[in-house]
């Protein structure tokens, strides 16, 4: 059922999943989720009335700022998955605090470890917002729930135009804080800048043979993938590293040495660049 609200200078539109009701000469909404389509959404909003149509027309008075409005409660993981990239998108941690529980996983599978606790998931998203820096947000495109989970597709943009290789694909645990729904494990995916194509299909089918060729040995290596990773880099460690980790070690310094070549080559044309159109 479509709500229409319309503000003294401001209109938005909600569509809510469930119904609503007129009791006693008032209206109850139960809206679950809240799409804000302006770009004014995330700008102060003051006003003194609401004109709410429906099979009447009621007024309401109130007056909200985005500084002392509280976050909204959220009665569905979709809704807080969205307050989340709100979140991050408006460098608000006061409200990243309310939302992440504390004992949160966050798993992002473009780091070797996942980030356990409050303390290390909000250190992560501080990381994150300052690489993103003032321009850069996130845009979830696609976001959907069940009664505990919440799986939302995304990517990032700058000002409004998407950037390359960013799109990513979570994934929402929640749970209940008292009355408060929080975030409990999160894992994210993230689209690689290295398209190998047809390469992935060899390499598994190689994979795949030699699974087929060493059932034995591959039931082994499956029911403990750990325990023989730990001792093919115990032999690597006695036999090999001592040669590959030199070489290794060259390699990286020069990449480095290159990296650095190139962020001066970038800053030294982007101060030319501003010398002429600035």
């Amino acid at each position: 059922m479509a709500h229409t609200i319309t503000f003294s200078r401001l209109h938005l539109s909600c569509r809510s999943r469930t119904t609503s009701s007129v009791r006693d000469g008032g209206i109850a909404l139960n809206t679950s989720i809240f799409k804000r389509r302006s770009p004014f959404a995330r700008k102060e909003i003051k006003t003194q009335g609401i004109q709410i149509h429906n099979h009447r027309k009621l007024a309401q008075v109130f007056t909200s700022t985005s500084e002392t409005h509280p976050m909204p409660r959220s009665s569905s993981p979709g809704e807080r998955a969205m307050q989340l990239y709100e979140c991050i998108n408006e460098k608000n941690f006061k409200a990243l605090d309310e939302i992440i529980s504390e004992d949160c996983c966050f798993e992002d599978f473009s780091f070797p470890t996942p980030f356990k606790g409050k303390k290390e998931v909000l250190l992560f998203f501080a990381q994150l917002t300052s690489s993103m820096g003032k321009n850069v947000k996130f845009n979830p495109k696609h976001i959907s729930d069940d009664e505990e989970t919440a799986w939302v597709n995304w990517h990032l943009e700058w000002r409004g135009n998407e950037i390359p290789f960013t799109r990513g694909c979570s994934f929402y645990e929640c749970s209940k804080d008292g009355e408060r729904l929080v975030l409990r494990k999160a894992q994210v995916f993230v689209e690689s800048p290295i398209k190998p194509g047809g390469i992935v299909l060899i390499l598994l089918k190689t994979i795949t043979s030699l699974f087929d060729d060493f059932p034995t040995a591959t039931e082994r290596f499956l029911k403990s993938p750990h325990a023989i990773m730990q001792w093919a880099m115990r032999i690597y460690n006695m036999f090999l590293a001592p040669f590959i980790g030199t070489l290794l070690a060259s390699y990286i310094n020069s990449w480095k040495f290159v990296v650095r070549m190139i962020g001066c080559a970038l800053g030294m044309i982007i101060f030319i660049l501003k010398l002429f159109f600035n």
